[in-house]
């Protein structure tokens, strides 16, 4: 039976302004309540980490297909200028958490919160597990996409990403101690 979608009638923000990162052996325990991420728990020390990529460079993409069987590709591109050391190094070790897998928090530009690389059915069974990266140094002083880093993680599941409820919504957005629990914010 098809449910009953109603439109939401108000304004509509698209893009992404906060990106948090994680491997996924990192994560204990995601507790999922009526299809929202209502509970976050990590093993030992490990957190989620913020990636700060320029404003408008970042992209969370789902696209399901399917006949017989459905499958949902997440790709999150993010997008960081000034090419660097510390850059290449922040690159290196998303190369190296990608065999095992990685999941994000982002934060929408209508300020929802949403987790990638994880369901309630597969756990962190089918994560972000693949990675491409382009660098284009531009041609000229005035060329905006010159000097650009685009890193793109990519998982496939048969399930979207998950939504955060409100309470986690609200501590996320706020940076309390209830997100910092799980995350750590620049």
């Amino acid at each position: 039976m098809i449910d009953t979608f109603t439109k939401i009638c108000a304004k509509n923000v698209p893009g992404v302004v906060k990106v948090l990162l994680t491997e996924v052996g990192n994560i204990d325990t995601i507790t999922v309540t009526d299809g929202e991420v209502s509970a976050v728990t990590m093993n030992s020390v490990y957190l989620f980490h913020e990636a700060q990529c320029e404003i408008d460079s970042v992209e969370l993409k789902q696209t399901g297909k399917g006949k017989m069987t459905y499958s949902i590709e997440q790709s999150l591109e993010m997008g960081f200028s000034k090419l660097s050391k510390d850059l290449l190094t922040f690159k290196q070790s998303v190369v190296d958490a990608v065999p095992c897998g990685l999941c994000a928090i982002v934060k929408d530009g209508n300020g929802n919160w949403f987790l990638a690389g994880w369901n309630d059915t597969d756990k962190g069974g089918r994560p972000l597990n693949q990675i491409e990266d382009n660098f284009t140094s531009g041609k000229k002083p005035d060329d905006e996409a010159g000097n650009m880093f685009t890193i793109t993680l990519k998982g496939v599941s048969g399930y979207d990403v998950l939504p955060f409820d409100s309470t986690l919504s609200t501590a996320l957005s706020n940076e309390t101690s209830a997100a910092s629990a799980f995350c750590e914010f620049v």
